[in-house]
């Protein structure tokens, strides 16, 4: 079976996932700092997508993985 994962955006909506616009995300957020890599901050957050994940548990999840390279 091909699920399709939804998540949960602050507004209450729900949309499909796009991992492309969390590696955009991430992109935007690393421009201008120092020794950081997209892809390793991708790798190390170990995101576990489930249907309903709210982005705000994503954005936190990413953002503990960085605090911890530091």
């Amino acid at each position: 079976m091909n699920q399709q994962i939804t998540v949960q955006k602050r507004s209450g909506a729900k949309e499909n996932i796009d991992l492309d616009k969390i590696h955009r995300v991430i992109t935007w957020a690393a421009e201008g700092l120092d020794n950081v890599s997209v892809s390793q901050v991708e790798l190390r957050s170990h995101i576990q997508f489930y249907d309903g994940i709210k982005t705000e548990d994503i954005h936190e999840t990413i953002i503990n993985c960085r605090r911890s390279d530091l």
